[in-house]
């Protein structure tokens, strides 16, 4: 059978696919069963950021496979803490801790579960907690029943109603609407810095920089959305500094890049109260080990992608600052371009085939 009557016959037909079927690559190159060469514009979605091939990632992937595969949450794994440095220190550079998960979709799921929490702790003025999270048209969070219910696009919603309930979408940008949309309820506000899937849309300094002033004057969580946009994909590892350094977010969720092509995702949240407070209370940063676990224990991330996560970030921390040029003609002042997602054929351009590197 070939690669077509088998996904036919056995995967469901989700995605639009072109008919090419690599079988390896090498940086940015992609070659099929018969040798031809492909360019290779869409980078996974936005998500091969070290290429393909013999990297320091997939070295990292076969050294740590070797030395142990998995390692359960309920011990203590030196990676997951070393990786969480790396993120805190060296990324966003900003004191806090973060939570592991294993897609984009999850750790959406989690700042879509951190706001609910906050507007639990902190309820309106006559003591109803708030729930609301206030989203942008065009944006994309995920395709889990959250992140569907988040994302600023009917196309990801339609058969899945009734939604989850506690969101709205407004126009990027146009922040006195967004100031004139908060209610009561409302307790956080989610974007992504550059919007990916809707079309690599950036957000204005002006913007950002008002979304946090108005998340400080309504008591709200400034979250950003850093899945296609973070950690290097715009030339800067804390994707909305790119736009301006000013904002301090209160959340901030990772994937796609940070583990280079393997499923891996987190997010951030800072130290500082009110933010840390609102863990549940049976669980803390710094658990008894005498004491047995009261709440559900979260999938834990295998140990070979915290190894390789932490060496792709530790290369794209390496790259000169020159690597993502080849965007920057088009990019509004300041701004250098993440790789466009694939959109059309064309984004696969064959040559003769038989070429090798």
């Amino acid at each position: 059978m070939s690669t077509a009557d088998k996904l036919a016959s056995y995967v469901l037909p989700t995605y639009a696919q072109f008919a090419v079927a690599p079988v390896r690559g090498q940086g940015t190159i992609l070659w099929d069963g018969q040798g031809t060469r492909y360019l290779d514009f869409c980078s996974g979605l936005a998500t091969c950021t070290l290429g393909h091939g013999d990297t320091p990632l997939s070295r990292a992937i076969t050294r740590q496979a070797a030395e142990l595969i998995h390692c359960s949450n309920l011990y203590q794994i030196d990676k997951q803490a070393e990786l969480a440095g790396i993120l805190v220190e060296e990324c966003l550079h900003l004191p806090g801790r973060v939570f592991f998960s294993n897609s984009g979709a999850e750790s959406n799921d989690g700042l879509i579960k951190l706001a609910r929490r906050f507007g639990h702790a902190h309820p309106d003025s006559e003591g109803r907690a708030r729930y609301e999270v206030i989203t942008f048209r065009q944006s994309f969070h995920g395709r889990t029943i959250g992140g569907i219910a988040a994302t600023g696009q009917d196309k990801v919603k339609e058969g899945f109603d009734p939604l989850l309930p506690g969101f709205r979408h407004l126009d990027l940008n146009e922040l006195d609407s967004l100031a004139s949309a908060i209610r009561p309820e409302t307790c956080a506000i989610l974007l992504e810095a550059i919007q990916g899937e809707g079309g690599i849309l950036p957000a204005t300094p002006e913007f950002l920089q008002g979304v946090s002033a108005l998340c400080k004057e309504h008591d709200l969580l400034f979250m950003l959305d850093e899945i296609q946009c973070g950690l290097g994909r715009a030339g800067h590892m804390a994707g909305w500094r790119s736009i301006t350094s000013e904002p301090v977010p209160d959340a901030v969720s990772w994937a796609k890049g940070m583990g280079g092509g393997f499923p891996i995702g987190g997010f951030w949240i800072p130290n500082a109260p009110p933010r840390t407070e609102i863990l549940p209370s049976s669980v803390s940063w710094a658990p008894d080990p005498t004491v047995p676990p009261t709440v559900e224990i979260p999938s834990p991330v295998p140990l070979p992608l915290l190894s390789f996560a932490k060496s792709s970030i530790e290369t794209c921390l390496s790259a000169p600052a020159s690597t993502n040029k080849s965007f920057a003609q088009k990019s509004p002042p300041g701004i250098t371009r993440p790789s466009p997602r694939c959109a059309a054929p064309d984004c696969f351009s064959g040559s003769a085939s038989g070429q090798t590197p």
